[in-house]
């Protein structure tokens, strides 16, 4: 059983536009903003808390993770895990940050198919289903992908460690904006 997907010449032309122009700044940006970013689009619920997890965007209709391409195994158990917790459609937003990582968008739909639930996991690709989020990235950044929110370090609440904005835990665990100086340095990204 093989997923047959077909392209117009337009639509892989949008496509390589966007990724092409999505990828200059794409590895400043942690999984969170992404997650901001698309949200915008949703206008859900960020990390709403579930036993066991913590759902990245509840809407009324589904729960969803958003998750880098490259990591599409985990977003099939941690969606049908979202939805069950919350009642909701499951839902996978795939970042493809580079070409090269509509292989793994491939996989996540066949492997769907496999088991049956392609019409039970809505399942959408960033940066293409998500061009006004790409719009308001490119808004928000100086030319050098620095932020101009201000905002570059990222203090935790419950364990004090700060986080710069190339972490993953940047403005994703419950905590506020810090200086430099504030709060003991991450271990991974060296705050």
């Amino acid at each position: 059983m093989t997923t047959k997907i077909y392209f117009t010449v337009k639509n892989i032309f949008i496509l390589c536009l966007l990724l092409c122009a999505f990828s200059a700044t794409a590895q400043k940006i942690s999984e969170a903003r992404y997650t901001d970013l698309i949200n915008e689009t949703f206008i859900g619920e960020r990390e709403y808390k579930v036993e066991s997890g913590r759902v990245d965007i509840l809407t009324e209709t589904y729960a969803i993770e958003v998750e880098r391409a490259y990591n599409w195994k985990q977003s099939i158990g941690q969606a049908l895990w979202y939805a069950l917790q919350t009642n909701k459609t499951p839902g996978i937003v795939l970042i493809l940050e580079k070409n090269s990582d509509y292989k793994y968008f491939i996989q996540l739909n066949t492997a769907l198919e496999y088991a049956g639930l392609q019409d039970r996991v809505k399942v959408w690709q960033f940066p293409q289903d998500f061009p006004e989020a790409v719009i308001s990235y490119k808004s928000t950044i100086t030319e050098d992908g620095e932020p101009t929110d201000g905002v570059k370090y990222w203090q935790s609440t419950n364990s004090g460690v700060r986080h710069n904005q190339n972490c993953k835990w940047f403005k994703r665990s419950y905590g506020e904006p810090c200086e430099a100086n504030e709060g003991t340095a991450c271990g991974i990204c060296g705050g």
